[in-house]
């Protein structure tokens, strides 16, 4: 039996080959003694005239799995620049694995490719107050806590849907599309409150909604004295209604300007949105309804564990010195 050739490396191997051919050695004879096809030797000797190169091109043959140094060093460019793309990522590694491979990988890390998420622009007093509020409210018992905000839906609100390839989920679209806007609370309890109101939230419509609905529902359901997390609307802390909710004796601790991220009632309406959204209503009276038949079908102990997160939000506003943190 004829002993195969064997060589350390590839270069190796084309050397020889080259070096063959250049003796005249038929491509057929050398293939047959390296145990190799008769194009590959054709391919190594057509390169070499041509490049003058036997080594294999740097990025060329199959891409090298991704060792323990490289995923480390994906997950620390994408922390410095969010915005590589997989392509940009493979030529900071001269292009020794495939753009495919960082893709596979980033999936299996849970990472998507997503347009960014908009968030409040911080100025350093913002954060000083994030970061003093936070501080002063870590270790604050928040089991008698309503947590209010307002927010907006409108007929134009989608979530997304399954379609075959090339085609299209069709849904209307209006220019001025109609809206609904709430009001509402949350405890870490499950108590939820919620009421439509219509155009601006003004500190004479605020007070009247506290007054008259809020606040004798609040006493009933907390039998005890209750804190009320507001922002720092102008209707919210308009005189008024300050010195109203003072006469009641209700705590209002002073909430840091540009802070949706701490407020747990924020998580609920992305919640409420994604809900109604999906049932695709087709005019004013439809979304209205669709609100509170989802509100009314919240599960209690979803919302009293959203609303129990403040503390840990809290935590997350300091470790990070004060910039927004994910919720």
């Amino acid at each position: 039996m004829v002993k195969t050739l064997v060589f350390d490396t590839i270069e190796q191997r084309n050397n020889f080959i080259v070096s063959q051919r250049q003796d005249g050695v038929p491509a057929s004879d050398i293939a047959e003694e390296l145990r190799i096809s008769r194009r590959t030797v054709e391919r190594v000797y057509t390169t070499y005239k041509t490049t003058r190169r036997t080594k294999r091109k740097r990025g060329s043959g199959r891409p090298k799995a991704l060792t323990k140094s490289m995923k480390n060093k994906i997950i620390s460019l994408l922390k410095r620049d969010p915005y590589l793309t997989c392509g940009d990522i493979a030529e900071r590694f001269d292009n020794e694995v495939s753009d495919e491979t960082i893709r596979q990988y980033l999936k299996s890390k849970q990472y998507s490719y997503k347009k960014p998420s908009r968030v409040p622009y911080l100025t350093q007093d913002h954060i000083t107050l994030r970061v003093d509020f936070a501080e002063n409210y870590q270790d604050y018992d928040f089991q008698t806590t309503f947590f209010t905000d307002e927010c907006t839906f409108d007929l134009n609100g989608s979530v997304k849907g399954w379609s075959r390839k090339g085609k299209r989920i069709p849904k209307n679209n209006y220019v001025y599309a109609p809206k609904v806007q709430v009001w509402g609370a949350i405890s870490c309890h499950g108590d939820c409150y919620l009421e439509t109101y219509h155009g601006s939230m003004n500190a004479k419509n605020y007070k009247e909604m506290l007054k008259e609905r809020f606040i004798p529902f609040a006493e009933e359901t907390m039998e005890e004295e209750w804190t009320l997390i507001q922002d720092g609307a102008s209707s919210h802390t308009a005189n008024k209604v300050m010195e109203m909710l003072d006469d009641y004796d209700i705590h209002v601790p002073r909430w840091p300007a540009k802070s949706p991220d701490i407020n747990p009632i924020e998580n609920v309406w992305g919640i409420l949105k994604s809900r109604v959204y999906r049932r695709c209503p087709k005019n004013v009276q439809e979304l209205e309804d669709m609100i509170f038949e989802e509100w009314d079908a919240m599960d209690s102990d979803m919302i009293g564990e959203i609303a129990s997160s403040i503390n840990s939000r809290l935590q997350q506003v300091i470790d990070s010195n004060g910039l927004i943190i994910d919720y």
